[in-house]
């Protein structure tokens, strides 16, 4: 007589690890691998094949994972400066019958990590000073400043003249400080100007206006 004995699924599936912890940036495409977890069950069969879930911290849903290799994938757009972070819990549970879910959960842990993603911004829409036709080469006009949502170095901002007046009389410093690069006086008895307007660039081509009047 033979007795063949069939197995019973009485063997909870268990992770080999119960917490991962990782970085994304927010720039990172859709479907970009986050990282992958693993469970094992000492059942056979139907018994021991394992369906992977997110039960917690997917809320809105950034991110999918696939049930049946436990890989965890971006799902939309990521945003730094709304959520620099997420805890997903992550839950598995085999196919056999009755289904046995396992005792222990993982705890994914993802800082996401900020990209230039936002264009940097005058604080002021337009700017208009006066400065003297006598004033001396190296004048500051003025200074203007700028700001950006992103963080770290993506706000270390580099200032340009995308339109300068045609005798070129500014310049204008890293710093924002724009600066009398030529005598204006004998530019204004030469050509009879009093206006010079600007286009003023901070690394992206972000337009301001300038309006310089002489006094």
């Amino acid at each position: 007589m033979t007795i063949v004995v069939k197995d019973a699924n009485d063997q909870y599936p268990e992770f080999l690890q119960d917490r991962f912890l990782t970085t994304m940036k927010e720039c990172s495409p859709i479907g970009s691998r986050v990282t992958q977890v693993q469970a094992t069950d000492k059942d056979e069969g139907l018994n021991a094949e394992l369906s992977y879930s997110i039960t917690q911290g997917n809320t809105p849903r950034r991110f999918r994972i696939d049930p049946e290799s436990g890989r965890i994938t971006v799902a939309h757009r990521l945003d730094f400066e709304k959520e620099k972070g997420y805890e997903l819990i992550v839950s598995v549970r085999d196919k056999g019958l009755p289904q046995l879910i396992s005792k222990q959960v993982v705890k994914v842990n993802i800082t996401v990590e900020d990209c230039n993603d936002n264009l940097p911004i005058f604080s002021e829409p337009s700017y208009t000073v006066q400065i003297r036709e006598d004033s001396l080469i190296g004048t500051v006009v003025i200074k203007v400043t700028a700001s950006d949502k992103d963080t770290g170095a993506f706000q270390n901002f580099v200032f340009g003249i995308v339109e300068p007046d045609e005798n070129y009389q500014f310049i204008i410093r890293t710093e924002g400080r724009l600066v009398q690069f030529y005598w204006i006086g004998y530019l204004i008895g030469k050509n009879n100007r009093n206006i010079f307007l600007k286009s003023l660039h901070v690394i992206r081509p972000v337009i301001n206006h300038l309006l310089v009047m002489h006094s």
